[in-house]
């Protein structure tokens, strides 16, 4: 396949020894010839264990690099591909099936990168540290076989249809890849990668999406990817807090804000899911430290409307606690979800529905006099004119100098 006559690239008589069988390849000689068996003199180890791939340098010019019209291999590329796979070792690694090491030895450098299995994804190992990652499982089964009928047999009915999200747990939010169980260059449109059985280019550097059978079959991934994320959500949320799962919402609308118009926006499938689901979903932690729905907080404008937090909490309004400000306030991805800002009629109508319309000693009242002045101060910043709001005048908010409200 692609994968193993790459090495052409790089090499002429490529060996594979796995005990004790030691074969060398010669693409030039006739077909029978071909594959030759080691005569035992070559003084390589035909005992050791597992399968090892000789690639020896291909560093003149052969009949066989003429035939490819590839140039031989020369010290410069030599350094950029062991450059090349001491950084990659770990993007590898993330969906392999039957590789869970990878040790890469260079003239000069060495590095050693492994991935354990954890509860909820892996953990990829290297000389420098960890990272973790949590992993979403999804499958576009029902999906894939309206295109699987409708490929004219191009595509085998038994093709996978497992997709697999990894997310990283730690660090900034980095863009990710779609894999075909090795990475592309295909960006996912996440912070993260997703791996399914994508019909990549010939290449293997990018995922097909143009027409075709091939195409459907990956856009109907991309789709299932977004109904995966909504379905996930609210595991999502516990599992990486409510804070980082902002960040990964507006990550992806990061994402969608900067897509190349002249490629297919992933990101803009995945929030067209998500937007379905999140408004009605309890993943907004309020100023009482309890969770509520988007479609039910209010987000102050400002942080400084913060200082009135001890009034608004007692007038039982669900506002968006503090350390989500920012984020949702980061490209308006609030307006994305239903969340509204919140406004003077809110407190206006909250004092009314709390019957807060009578003269009251703030000693013993609903609200005490720091209350009263933080919702003044409060309504102070407020957009908008407080006196023309409908039922202001019946509403008991001014301190009085017999020291009653």
């Amino acid at each position: 396949g692609v994968g193993f006559t790459s090495v052409y690239q790089i090499t002429d008589a490529p060996e594979l020894l796995y005990e004790p069988e030691h074969w060398l390849l010669n693409e030039m000689a006739p077909p029978e010839e071909r594959l030759r068996a080691c005569d035992g003199a070559c003084g390589r180890d035909h005992e050791a264990s597992g399968t090892t791939f000789v690639l020896p340098w291909a560093r003149a010019i052969s009949p066989l690099r003429a035939t490819l019209e590839v140039p031989p291999i020369h010290d410069a590329a030599i350094a950029d591909l062991e450059a090349a796979l001491l950084e990659d070792a770990s993007r590898i690694l993330p969906f392999l099936q039957h590789v869970t090491t990878v040790e890469v030895e260079t003239r000069d450098q060495r590095c050693h990168v492994s991935r354990s299995p954890t509860d909820d994804g892996f953990v990829i190992a290297d000389d420098e540290g960890e990272s973790r990652w949590l992993t979403l499982k999804t499958n576009f089964a029902g999906a894939a076989g309206a295109v699987i009928a409708g490929s004219a047999g191009l595509i085998k009915p038994e093709r996978p249809t497992d997709i697999t999200i990894a997310l990283p747990l730690s660090g900034e939010a980095h863009p990710g890849v779609l894999y075909a169980t090795l990475p592309t260059q295909t960006a996912s449109g996440l912070p993260g990668h997703v791996n399914a059985s994508f019909f990549p280019k010939t290449d293997r550097k990018s995922v097909r999406f143009e027409n075709g059978y091939d195409s459907e079959w990956n856009r109907a991934v991309i789709a299932a990817v977004g109904q995966g994320l909504a379905a996930s959500s609210p595991q999502l949320a516990d599992s990486i807090g409510i804070a980082a799962f902002w960040d990964f919402l507006g990550a992806i609308s990061d994402f969608d804000r900067r897509a190349d118009p002249d490629q297919p926006n992933h990101a803009s499938t995945y929030l067209e899911a998500l937007r379905k689901v999140i408004p009605g979903l309890p993943v907004v932690e309020t100023i009482e430290g309890s969770r509520a729905t988007p479609r039910d907080v209010l987000l102050p404008a400002e942080t400084e409307l913060y200082g009135a937090v001890q009034a608004l909490s007692q007038l039982g309004l669900a506002v968006v606690a503090e350390q989500l400000h920012r984020r949702l306030h980061t490209n308006n991805v609030y307006t994305a979800y239903e969340i509204r800002p919140l406004s003077a009629r809110h407190i206006v109508e909250r004092l009314a529905s709390k019957d807060i319309t009578e003269v009251f000693d703030p000693k013993s009242g609903p609200l005490n006099l720091d209350q009263v002045l933080q919702l003044l101060a409060a309504l102070e910043r407020l957009p908008g004119k407080v006196a023309n709001l409908d039922g202001v005048e019946r509403v008991a908010l001014v301190p009085c100098r017999n020291g009653l409200i």
